[in-house]
């Protein structure tokens, strides 16, 4: 009693305009941060934006996440095109060991942005109320982008992509080119060390680096996959998404 008493005066002394000390007293549970509007006035508004283009984003094969990004009846999935504009559609995989699945993205490049970050952050919201706030899908964006637009996201001396990283004050990271499977449709990109605005920043300068070159073509992922043999890993309507992973919440 003595003890609990010392313990209730310190309590008090630090806490002189809190609630009364019990040593019963459950922990309040900390609620994750609310992330603040995406702000997308760094979008030029130039040609560049209007270009069509497809934007591979690369999510764990969880179902809780999948289902999550889907919503309950592909809720979700329909919020995301519906306010962006893009097309949305994730990879059907039978494939259980697959760690990641591919969620496609087709619209124009500003569009297409837009949808990636919808999807990003709804994402690192739905991690972080299930106190997974430090999982690294909440905390990064990873994206494919075709390994022969790497050398022009880096510039010469690494000069375009410190420039996007300054710009947007992510950081970015490529997978090596050593290190990509031999079935990769497209280089990993991982765009992390920042908060979300400036990730979604980072990915839509680099989009645009990839969408520049002249031999750019808007049906990369799904050439890709056509030579790779996997031509129908995309499901052709929402309900046949909804059919394999579910709904979440």
């Amino acid at each position: 009693a003595a003890a609990a008493a010392v313990v209730r005066e310190v309590y008090t002394r630090l806490n002189p305009d809190g609630d009364t000390f019990s040593p019963h007293k459950k922990k309040a549970r900390i609620e994750p941060p609310v992330e603040a509007p995406l702000d997308f006035s760094y979008h030029f508004g130039d040609e560049i934006d209007d270009k069509q283009s497809t934007i591979v984003m690369k999510v764990p094969n969880i179902p809780h996440i999948v289902g999550h990004i889907i919503g309950k009846g592909g809720s979700s999935i329909s919020n995301f095109q519906n306010a962006s504009g893009a097309k949305v559609q994730i990879e059907k995989t039978e494939n259980k060991a697959q760690s990641t699945v591919d969620v496609n993205i087709t619209g124009t490049v500003k569009q297409n942005n837009i949808a990636c970050s919808m999807v990003a952050q709804s994402l690192a919201s739905f991690l972080g109320s299930r106190d997974q706030g430090e999982d690294p899908t909440a905390t990064s964006l990873t994206i494919l982008v075709p390994n022969d637009s790497v050398r022009r996201i880096i510039g010469k001396s690494g000069s375009s992509v410190q420039e996007i990283q300054k710009a947007s004050g992510a950081h970015i990271q490529f997978e090596q080119e050593s290190q990509m499977l031999p079935t990769a449709i497209g280089r990993t990109v991982t765009i992390a060390r920042s908060g979300l605005q400036q990730r979604c920043h980072a990915e839509y300068l680099v989009h645009r680096r990839v969408v520049e070159d002249s031999n750019y073509s808007v049906s990369w992922a799904a050439a890709k996959r056509g030579q790779m043999g996997v031509a129908s890993a995309l499901p052709a309507n929402l309900s046949s998404m909804t059919q394999q992973y579910g709904g979440g919440s």
